[in-house]
């Protein structure tokens, strides 16, 4: 699903907008990628900075295998410190640095002298995730003949999310439910009116 997400984000016409052209939502599905398949691909569990252990282990374990910058510990500290934190609570990156699609930048990183110390290329980026991907699928067809507990730790891991999720998210729910059932429904049924001086009644 994710994958057919980033493909969407991909597309070329977006390339050509100066503004709207989905750089930063790309990014952001990008890193989340990145970290969620080096949490369900690796071999050890953290608690302690997870986001960072498992963004460096997929890069290490799969992006790697793209292009070997990823290998290196100091670019993968970048990539989670300046780019994924910043976009994941600022939804912008960290001051100095940028995010680009636009189809002149060659490169997956261009450092520069003014304000935008470092650039990335988020296009080039999303196109080595998806062959990062395809690994992760070459390494689970092959697990499933030869690497059972691979198979076992990434299937129980998604589980085990979905489900703690689930539980955490259960008294909230609860409660939701029982302010949509109130017969006044007086959050959700309101009256609004426009400039023009019509109005409109919603209900939930």
């Amino acid at each position: 699903m994710i994958r057919n997400d980033i493909d969407t984000l991909l597309n070329p016409e977006l390339d050509q907008k100066q503004i709207g052209g989905c750089s930063v939502p790309l990014a952001m599905s990008v890193l989340s990628t990145i970290n969620q398949l080096g949490y369900l691909t690796s071999n050890k569990t953290v608690k302690e900075k997870r986001t960072e252990y498992y963004t460096k282990k997929f890069c290490s374990d799969y992006m790697s295998k793209i292009d070997k910058l990823f290998a290196k510990e100091t670019f993968q500290k970048f990539l989670v410190r300046f780019y994924r934190h910043s976009i994941a609570h600022r939804f912008i990156p960290i001051d100095t640095v940028g995010i680009t699609r636009d189809q002149k930048q060659k490169n997956l990183l261009e450092f520069g002298s003014g304000e935008i110390y470092c650039s990335i290329q988020v296009k080039i980026l999303a196109e080595m995730l998806i062959k990062a991907v395809d690994l992760v699928y070459e390494k689970i067809n092959k697990a499933i003949e030869n690497d059972h507990e691979f198979i076992r730790r990434f299937y129980q891991r998604l589980t085990e999310q979905l489900d703690d999720y689930k539980d955490k998210n259960t008294e909230l729910k609860e409660s939701v439910d029982e302010v949509l059932k109130t017969e006044d429904k007086a959050l959700f049924d309101f009256t609004t009116t426009t400039v023009s001086g019509s109005k409109t009644s919603v209900t939930a």
